[in-house]
């Protein structure tokens, strides 16, 4: 609910308490981090939790793109490609990873590959 209504920071709190109960819980972490990598402004949180996500699984494709976003937000470019294009090899019917692979071609000044996505 708070992420609809666009109330971050009651969301960070609630996600954090949940992680406080389960920090295994792998889809509450990701959120997370998926947060603090795109409206919660802060990549530094995003990878840690991702640094915790990736020792526990690192072949589910939407905590990979998660990733592959923290790796884009830092401007990682070459390395987050590299993982989209893997990611879409296992998922290509994942939307979000085909858009964040598209957005990826693009900042590397590749844009005729983002068109020609599958």
């Amino acid at each position: 609910l708070y992420l609809e209504k666009r109330e971050y920071r009651k969301m960070e709190t609630v996600l954090g308490q949940g992680i406080s109960l389960n920090t295994h819980f792998l889809p509450l972490m990701n959120l997370l981090a998926h947060h603090y990598a795109t409206k919660g402004n802060n990549i530094s949180k995003a990878e840690q939790l991702m640094a915790e996500i990736l020792k526990r699984n690192n072949t589910d494709p939407h905590l990979l793109n998660t990733h592959a976003l923290i790796l884009y937000k830092k401007k990682h470019y070459q390395d987050a490609l590299t993982l989209l294009q893997r990611l879409q090899l296992t998922a290509p019917q994942d939307a979000t990873i085909t858009l964040h692979l598209a957005q990826t071609q693009y900042k590397l000044n590749n844009p005729a590959a983002h068109t020609t996505l599958r």
